[in-house]
């Protein structure tokens, strides 16, 4: 037979759990309001910059960004224009985090950048006649693809095992035949669909986007006349 004593801790120790549990539950979606965390000091002609979205939101989620590329789980990476004008209006970041069922609108969370006045080196000789700054994926014409004449081979970065793998470059290649920008591809696609990050040393990736800066290439033409177009460059490290 249990004692009154042993009754009354029985239910205390019943209550203190089922308070633990209501207090570890994750909240409701929609119930949380999420923000983007980014430095804010003016962003230069060119440059990138991290965006994360916070609290991180949950795996059963989509995470939808919009003037940003995703780069991982609730962060992108927002890119300056490269030719920056005085009076330039700040860029716009949004996200939406959306639950994967729909069954719910999703949470949406803006911020602004400022930028700084400027040019990357190069970018006035970049573009064809009449043309304007092509973004990766985006249809541009041409007759002749682009040819790579001068390839670097990576170095391959201390204390690192030289292991046999690949990373994506994504280069901008202007009418001179010059890389402007080199950008690594930072998602792949994932079993079922959608995407997911890819996880690779930073170091390995930064070494194969210092190479294809140096590279140099029979630009693309169009009736004619060189144009910029983005390539995708596979860079390979070790034997």
């Amino acid at each position: 037979m249990t004692s009154g004593r042993s009754r009354v801790l029985l239910t205390f120790a019943l209550l203190t759990l089922a308070a633990a549990s209501v207090a570890t539950a994750a909240p409701p979606f929609g119930a949380v309001a999420y923000h983007l965390e980014v430095a804010h000091s003016a962003l230069g002609a060119g440059e990138h910059r991290l965006v994360r979205v916070s609290p991180p939101p949950p795996a059963d989620t989509y995470v939808i960004w919009d003037g940003a590329e995703p780069a991982a789980d609730g962060e992108a990476v927002v890119q300056a224009p490269y030719v920056i004008a005085p009076g330039s209006p700040p860029l716009q970041v949004r996200v939406v985090v959306t639950p994967r069922d729909r069954s719910r609108p999703g949470v949406a969370a803006t911020t602004t950048i400022e930028l700084a006045p400027g040019a990357v080196p190069g970018a006035d000789d970049c573009l064809g006649p009449g043309q304007s700054w092509p973004t990766f994926g985006s249809y541009v014409y041409v007759d002749e693809l682009p040819e790579a004449l001068t390839t670097v081979a990576p170095i391959f970065p201390p204390g690192i095992r030289d292991l046999p793998q690949t990373v994506t470059v994504k280069a901008l290649v202007c009418r001179t035949g010059r890389v402007l920008d080199a950008i690594p591809v930072l998602q792949e696609r994932a079993p079922g669909g959608g995407a997911r990050p890819i996880a690779r040393d930073p170091r390995i990736v930064d070494a194969a986007v210092d190479a294809v800066r140096q590279w140099v290439f029979q630009p693309a033409r169009a009736q004619g006349a060189p144009v910029a177009v983005w390539v995708v460059v596979p860079v390979r490290f070790g034997s």
